[in-house]
């Protein structure tokens, strides 16, 4: 995987969730991909959470890593 702080030989790891309680419900995906001696280097996640019409959130988040210290 190539990131702006360099190329990783990264494996990936998936996990989703989706749940209800009462009215309220969520679904979550999220992709996280780590390299030995850098950590995670790049994720992505989306998130949806509905409480009939009084709450509602849709995010998609993107990150990479843009150097190590």
């Amino acid at each position: 995987m190539t990131v702006p702080a360099g190329t990783y030989d990264a494996v990936l790891i998936r996990w989703t969730y989706d749940g209800k309680i009462g009215p309220a419900s969520i679904k979550d995906s999220q992709y996280r991909f780590l390299a030995p001696n850098a950590g995670m280097v790049a994720m992505a996640q989306i998130r949806s959470i509905s409480a009939m019409l009084i709450y509602n959130d849709h995010t998609k988040h993107g990150k990479v890593l843009q150097q190590i210290h």
